[in-house]
């Protein structure tokens, strides 16, 4: 049997075990720092296995890394999971739905815990074979940027050995159900929220010549914004900014005192991010100069973009077409501008972070992460538990 019909077939004898693991998490949703009945449960699987070193309480308490020492001399590698789940009430119909009100798995999290889970259950049967160390990371608090950097300057998980690479992989519903899709340069970009507080005066909606309507401000701010990305920043590198929320008044006949706006900038790069925060406040002041209003700004920013390593996208991208066939790897040419705090392990070590497709045959259209109709297709639970342990063995063959 050659070491890829081996892994399949592991694979194949905890592919019912794997689907209730992620249902059980499923039920179970816990949120970005409260994750200890989801770490609980992950520990007790890890504990099953012969050859694994567990520690728990990573990461402010909720953090799980098992250590698998391999049989061959070969390459440190982390494999990482995030478990983290949303506040979203959950409307997808599954019978196995969310048990805990206004909590959801509603960006795959359960079955990205679940595959980790996977790799880690069908290397430790093959771990003579196995070359070099195995770190299987799973991380708490990634939906609030939390967890992967505490892993890194608290825990120490890049040491002891010395980490030489990282893997990861997310659900995704843009790509085809039984697809890998890998991005050819950033699997994730470089995220900002901002919030304006404009300062008006209020009045009487028939007599706004004797107001300052921060509302009609706010609207000039959001007409104009376009031009900073058209006209301000340079270069063609991706890059987005988005008006989410803008909330004012009370009633038809009163101009409110203030507006509140939020949303969002990305791009591919820290810099480029800063600058289009940078350019959008001087287009508020100048907004609010004209009118004669004040305003608040702020920024927050601090996550990086998710690069994948050129080699390492081969690698993969070769692991996935032994295990699920050339016609089911997918290399994508566009950046996408989502945010992953795995960017704390890529932007130190060489790293692949791979998408899995959950987009159903059938369907008009993908149903997206963070939608309250949101499910993954359990067949990727199997799928990427393949893929992540032959790329691990193929990590070693480079």
């Amino acid at each position: 049997m050659t070491r890829e019909e081996q892994i399949k077939a592991l694979t194949a004898e905890i592919e019912e075990e794997l689907v209730q693991i992620r249902r059980c998490i499923h039920r179970r949703p816990e949120i970005a720092r409260e994750e200890r009945e989801t770490a609980a449960l992950i520990t007790k699987e890890l504990e099953k296995l012969e050859g694994l070193e567990v520690y728990s309480g990573l990461a402010g308490g909720t953090g799980v890394m098992a250590v698998l020492k391999g049989g061959l001399p070969g390459k440190c590698v982390i494999v990482r999971a995030d478990i983290d789940a949303l506040p979203v009430q959950e409307q997808s119909g599954v019978d196995f739905a969310s048990e805990i009100e206004g909590k959801m798995h509603a960006c795959g999290h359960d079955a990205h815990a679940t595959w980790v889970l996977g790799a880690a259950k069908v290397l430790s049967k093959m771990r003579e074979q196995v070359p070099g160390t195995i770190k299987f990371i799973f991380q708490p608090g990634e939906e609030v940027s939390f967890g992967a950097k505490e892993l890194i300057l608290e825990d120490h998980v890049l040491e002891n050995p010395a980490v030489d690479c990282a893997l990861a992989a997310h659900v995704w519903p843009t790509v085809k159900a039984g697809t890998i899709g890998i991005a050819q340069r950033y699997a994730f970009g470089c995220p900002a929220t901002f919030q304006i507080n404009i300062k008006g005066k209020g009045g009487h909606g028939a007599m706004p010549h004797l107001a300052i309507n921060p509302i009609a401000i706010a609207g000039r701010i959001c007409a104009q914004a376009p031009t900073i990305l058209a006209e301000k920043i340079i270069g063609l590198e991706p890059r987005v900014l988005t008006f989410c929320s803008i909330h004012a008044g009370t009633t038809g006949n009163i101009i409110p005192d203030n507006c509140e706006i939020m949303g969002t900038i990305r791009s591919t790069d820290m810099d480029v991010t800063q600058q289009i925060a940078r350019e959008l406040e001087a287009l508020v002041k100048s907004c609010c100069e004209f009118s004669g209003a004040s305003y608040d700004f702020s920024l927050r920013a601090g996550l990086y973009p998710v690069r994948n390593d050129p080699k390492m996208i081969e690698i993969c991208r070769r692991s996935a077409a032994k295990m699920l066939g050339e016609e089911q790897v997918e290399l994508i040419a566009e950046d996408h501008l989502a945010a992953d705090n795995f960017s704390e392990f890529s932007r130190r070590v060489p790293a692949v972070y791979f998408y899995a497709g959950n987009w159903a045959e059938g369907d008009a259209e993908p149903i997206s992460l963070h939608n309250p109709k949101f499910n993954v297709d359990e067949r990727l639970l199997g799928h990427v538990t393949q893929v992540l342990c032959e790329t691990v063995f193929e990590l070693n063959q480079d």
